[in-house]
């Protein structure tokens, strides 16, 4: 499975497909952003989020998270030298 990049609203993601099911997941922290059955619904549903809870919403649900991976999983290697 390959990821590709996506960055939309300042927010690093990647985007791929895993078993027929198109994901958007957090950079940082690998956390399931939204699904969809195509890549192009869901960037809609991102779209969607976005407009509904807005940057703000989204960027508390993202700190919250953040708590949990680092307790539990500590930094993402990959990222090692650009978090912290």
């Amino acid at each position: 499975m390959l990821a590709e990049p996506f960055e939309k609203y300042g927010i690093k993601m990647f985007i791929f497909c895993d078993c027929g099911t198109w994901k958007l997941s957090h950079e940082e922290l690998g956390c399931n952003i939204v699904s969809g059955k195509t890549k192009t619904e869901c960037i809609q549903k991102l779209k969607e989020y976005m407009d509904k809870y807005g940057k703000d919403k989204f960027n508390e649900l993202i700190e919250k998270n953040r708590k949990i991976v680092l307790e539990r999983a500590g930094v993402n290697p990959r990222l090692a030298g650009e978090v912290a």
